[in-house]
């Protein structure tokens, strides 16, 4: 029990009006208590204290220095507001808080504007709990949010973690993370040798990479959710030299990659676990090497990745056991029959030699929906002798998905995070659990589009694709006018990709669909001349990028000149010769554009054009849009980011379960979303 006598009050008009003179003055066991105001300076703490904020107690950096630095065990700090702390450094010396002993408490607390909020160098048995962490806009200029070195058994729990690069862990067993919301960040968790690492029920969302593990043993990770985690290499996780490990009931959702697997095992007495996961809506669901063994992946959803399955290095991944106990995984693409006991009765065998051939060359991904890879994949269903060996064989494919997991509420993040079951089979839950986040319900009712369907470049008209699964869209009409940009919003399920995959002609539809009064198809030549499509990235490829240019503009039939315009146009005429792997991401990505250029498409068809870049490119590629659009270019995109929607959209697409629920004018949506002009 803490009495008088254990107290240290400090405030502009109390007896001890300075943090320093505090320090000095307290006893071990003291609590100072830091009433209001702010505090500038530098302080060391070698007693075992507690300091406790009130009253938006501030601390504030001197330029260069640490505000807190803990010497001795069994310090407590919280709810203070800590501030300002910036460094020129790579490694983490300087921080609002460098912690340098055992047993210490930091929690709920808040940081802002540090380039670095919290180094711990052999520091075991920490805690950080609470915690709201943002660090500074500017990607050039971030450190780590939380920096753990050496620190044996540290507990990271119900942090809000935004703006920050990493959360770099090294050398430190035993640690759990748990319950927290990682956000725009470059890893949100990034570890390399710490074994016995349990990672379970947080959000990694908006990350280059949400969770990247190397040189570790017998990691537990479960039930967290890796959300729009799309940066150059994109991976929901990244497992490096990872042995004995379990990845179990974890939702990856709308991820470059979902899970990357390399070198994984390292040692064939020690599997990997992979199992009740849900993989959907991936640019590739699980990406290995062909060479992994060693490892069970069985009871997941793989539901309409693009691929949902990769395999680098060979032609397939024979070396994975896909079942369990007669049970295998689900399949969204799976075209067999009904077996007994919920599973199919012949095998999963996906026929796309296209894939393989994606797999073995990346360059190739550009072209994963052209006339080429259809006639591939056809030739290999009709002919299945010339086909390559299919990358999976699961022989007991489920028929319905697997029960999902408990995982993460997205609500409040800054909140202890409350266990909630997602209904991932359908989806429909998290869009509403998104959905909220914005802190109120939209009542979204449809309006009827008049559509003239003679010289538009895009009309679109009852719409409708369905999938086995019953998801797809439903009656959906628009149009695009010369000159406008139409953006498509909605949760992840709401049908956005399906609709840009109509108007690219790469699936069959029912209904209208008109790209300057041509049905777009994998057939119809004619149509998709007229259609410019910008990936989220390009494929890592190895080659330069006058190569690749060569390569789009003798696919396209272009000329040329054409194809030097759309350089020009991007700024990159002059880096022809260089390697794509020495581009910069916003050079990379402006490349992307160059490429989608290529023959003066009168339709730009884009997918996040600007996800992984920072605030400055992304900037830079908005402008570019936009002089296209000034141009008499039409754009259709889809985004999840506010800010581009407000810049380059003229009208947004309200898409929800499959329907098109409000067509409104950019200024409503600024309106509607609660944005500042």
């Amino acid at each position: 029990m803490i009495t008088a006598a254990h107290v240290l009050l400090v405030c502009a008009s109390c007896r001890v009006r300075d943090l320093t003179a505090a320090l000095v003055a307290a006893k071990p066991g003291t609590t100072i208590v830091v009433n209001g105001g702010t505090y500038r300076g530098s302080f060391d703490i070698s007693k075992p204290v507690t300091i406790e904020g009130q009253a938006n107690a501030t601390l504030q950096a001197i330029e260069g220095r640490t505000i807190l630095t803990i010497r001795s065990a069994d310090v407590v700090i919280r709810h203070l507001h800590l501030v300002g702390s910036h460094t020129g450094d790579d490694n983490g010396e300087v921080a609002a808080i460098i912690l340098r002993a055992a047993r210490a408490a930091i929690v709920d607390d808040r940081f802002d504007d540090n380039t670095y909020a919290i180094s711990m160098f052999s520091s075991p048995n920490s805690i950080v709990r609470g915690n709201v962490i943002t660090g500074t806009q500017a990607r050039d200029s971030r450190g780590d949010a939380i920096r753990v070195l050496s620190s044996r058994g540290v507990h990271i729990v119900d942090n809000a973690i935004v703006h920050d690069r990493d959360v770099f862990v090294s050398f430190s067993p035993d640690m759990e993370f748990k319950g927290n919301h990682v956000s725009d960040g470059r890893y949100g968790l990034h570890d390399m040798y710490s074994d016995r690492m349990s990672v379970r029920m947080n959000t990694f969302e908006g990350c280059e990479i949400g969770s990247n593990f190397m040189y570790a043993a017998n990691l537990t990770i479960r039930q967290n959710l890796f959300l729009h985690n799309r940066g150059p290499a994109g991976y929901g996780v990244g497992m490096e030299d990872v042995d004995g490990s379990s990845i179990a009931d974890n939702a990856f959702i709308d991820n470059h990659v979902g899970l990357n697997l390399v070198q994984s095992p390292t040692r064939p007495t020690m599997p990997n676990r992979i199992t009740g996961n849900t993989f959907t809506y991936n640019g590739t669901g699980l990406a290995a090497e062909a060479v992994t063994s060693s490892t069970l992946v069985a009871l997941n959803a793989f539901r309409d990745n693009i691929e949902q399955v990769s395999a680098s290095g060979g032609p397939t991944l024979s070396g994975i056991t896909w079942y369990d106990a007669h049970k295998g995984n689900y399949w969204s693409d799976y075209g067999g029959y009904a077996g007994a006991h919920d599973v199919g009765a012949i095998p999963y065998r996906p026929l796309r030699p296209f894939e393989s051939f994606m797999d073995a060359h990346p360059e190739l991904a550009l072209f994963n929906y052209s006339p080429l890879a259809a006639a591939l994949d056809f030739a290999a269903r009709a002919v299945p002798a010339v086909a390559v060996p299919p990358k999976v064989v699961d022989p007991y494919p489920l028929l319905t998905p697997p029960a999902p997991a408990l995982t993460p509420s997205l609500a409040s993040p800054r909140r202890s995070f409350a266990v909630s079951v997602l209904a991932l089979a359908a989806l429909a839950p998290l869009a509403l659990i998104l959905g909220a986040r914005r802190g109120r319900r939209r009542v979204m009712h449809p309006k009827p589009v008049v559509v003239d369907t003679g010289t538009l470049p895009l009309s679109v008209v009852d719409l409708t694709k369905h999938y086995s699964n019953g998801r797809g869209i439903s009656n959906v009409s628009l149009h695009v006018q010369a000159g406008e940009a139409v953006a498509l919003w909605g949760p992840n399920g709401a049908g956005k990709t399906t609709l840009l995959r109509c108007v690219l002609g790469l699936t069959a539809y029912a209904g209208e669909l008109r790209v300057h009064d041509r049905r777009p198809s994998l057939q119809a030549k004619a149509a998709r001349s007229r259609i410019g499509y910008v990936p989220q990235a390009l494929p890592r490829v190895d080659m330069s990028a006058d190569e690749l240019m060569e390569l789009v503009r003798k696919l396209r039939g272009a000329s040329h000149e054409q194809a030097r315009a759309a350089l020009r146009k991007v700024g990159l005429e002059s880096v022809g010769p260089t390697a794509i792997s020495d581009l910069s991401g916003g050079m990379k990505q402006r490349l992307a554009l160059a490429c989608g250029l290529v023959g003066e498409p009168q339709l730009l068809v884009l997918d996040e054009p600007s996800a992984g870049l920072d605030r400055a490119t992304r900037l830079d590629m908005l402008a570019l849009l936009n002089e296209e659009k000034r141009a008499g270019t039409s754009i259709l995109f889809s985004s999840h980011l506010t800010d581009d929607v407000r810049r380059l959209a003229d009208r947004v697409a309200y898409l929800h379960d499959g329907r098109l629920v409000e067509m409104v004018a950019v200024q409503d949506f600024v309106d509607n979303e609660g944005l500042t002009a």
